[in-house]
C-alpha cells in the first residue's frame, strides 16, 4: 500500500528531521518506493547530499529496507533506487561523471532481503536509529507464517516477545526496539491496533516505553488499494528512568477529512487538504503541550 505523497509530506513535517544533527540515522523498515527516505531532500534537507574528495556523502545516514522474496518486491526496490536518481537529478546534472558514486550510494541506502519472507523483520538492531518513519504492512491473514519463522530463531523470538496480532504488530515492536532513547517514531497503523484484545500487550508495551505525542485519524480510502481505517501515530522513546511512569502530558489528536486528493479511483488533486492545518497546529502543540 504505497503512501500518498501528501501523507508522506505531513509525516516528514511532523518529524523534525531538519533538526537532526549530522550523522543521525533515519530508517524506514518497509520503505516501498522510498518516499520517507527521499522526500526530505525536497522539503526539509535540500543540501544533505554533497561531494567531498570525489565521494558522494550525506549529512544524515538513511536506511530503507524491503523484502525481495517475490519478484514484485524486487521491482519495488528498483523503483526506490530510480526515485533516488530523480530526487538527486540536479546533483547528477552537475556531476555527470560520477555515475558509480550515485549507484554506490543508493545501493547503500536501499537494501532488500531476498532469502526470507520476513524481510527486514529478520533483524532487530536495538537502539540503532534516531528517527523512524514508516507505513508498515498491515495484515492478519497469513501472519502465522511469519510467527512460525520467528519461533525457529531464538534471538528473533526474544525480540518479538510482545506477540501482538498481525504483521503490523511485529513491525511496531521492531521499530520500538530499534529507536534510540529520545528518538522519534512516526508510523501509519491500522485502527485494529488501537482496540483489538489481541493487541492489548502491544499497547501496554508502547505506553510503558514511549510518550505518545499524537494520534491523527486518516479518512477511509486514504490508500488507493484498501478502505482500511488508518492513523498516524507519533512516539518518543522514554529515557530509562522514565519507563513505567504514566504519561501526564496531553496527546495531540486530529481528524483528517480531506488529504488534498479525491479518495476514489481518480485520485485527482483537490484544494482541500486538512493535513497542512494539522501539521501547523501540531508544531504549535509541541512548543507548549500543557497550554495548547
Amino acid at each position: 500500500f504505497f503512501t500518498p505523497r501528501n501523507v508522506v509530506k505531513a509525516i516528514i513535517e511532523m518529524s523534525g528531521i531538519e533538526r537532526l544533527p549530522d550523522g543521525s540515522k533515519v530508517c524506514d523498515p518497509a520503505c516501498g518506493v522510498g518516499g520517507f527516505i527521499l522526500e526530505p531532500i525536497v522539503t526539509k534537507r535540500p543540501n544533505d547530499y554533497y561531494f567531498e574528495n570525489g565521494k558522494l556523502k550525506s549529512k544524515l545516514n538513511y536506511f530503507g529496507f524491503e523484502r525481495g522474496f517475490k519478484q514484485e518486491d524486487k521491482l519495488t526496490i528498483i523503483l526506490a533506487k530510480s526515485n533516488f536518481i530523480i530526487y538527486l537529478s540536479d546533483l547528477i546534472r552537475d556531476n555527470p561523471n560520477k555515475t558509480k558514486e550515485f549507484a554506490k550510494k543508493y545501493n547503500e541506502i536501499f537494501k532488500i532481503y531476498t532469502k526470507t519472507t520476513l524481510g527486514s523483520l529478520s533483524e532487530v538492531n536495538k537502539e540503532e536509529y534516531d528517527l523512524i518513519m514508516s507505513n508498515p504492512p498491515y495484515v492478519t491473514r497469513g501472519s502465522s507464517q511469519y510467527k512460525k519463522a520467528i519461533d525457529k530463531d531464538t534471538n528473533l523470538k526474544n525480540n518479538y516477545s510482545v506477540n501482538g496480532m498481525g504483521v503490523e504488530a511485529l513491525f511496531v515492536e521492531k521499530v520500538c526496539k530499534e529507536i534510540k532513547e529520545g528518538g522519534n517514531i512516526l508510523l501509519i497503523i491500522p485502527e485494529g491496533i488501537l482496540y483489538r484484545v489481541g493487541d492489548k500487550r502491544l499497547r501496554e508495551f508502547i505506553l510503558k516505553n514511549f510518550n505518545l505525542n499524537a494520534l491523527i485519524s486518516l479518512p477511509k480510502n486514504t490508500f488507493y488499494t484498501t478502505p482500511i481505517k488508518t492513523y498516524i501515530i507519533s512516539l518518543t522513546k522514554k529515557i530509562a528512568s522514565k519507563i513505567n511512569i504514566i504519561q501526564e502530558e496531553p496527546v495531540f489528536t486530529y481528524f483528517i477529512k480531506d488529504t488534498g486528493e479525491k479518495l476514489d479511483k481518480t485520485r485527482i488533486s483537490i484544494s482541500k487538504n486538512d493535513l497542512k492545518e494539522m501539521v501547523r497546529k501540531y508544531k504549535y502543540f509541541l512548543t507548549d503541550k500543557i497550554d495548547f
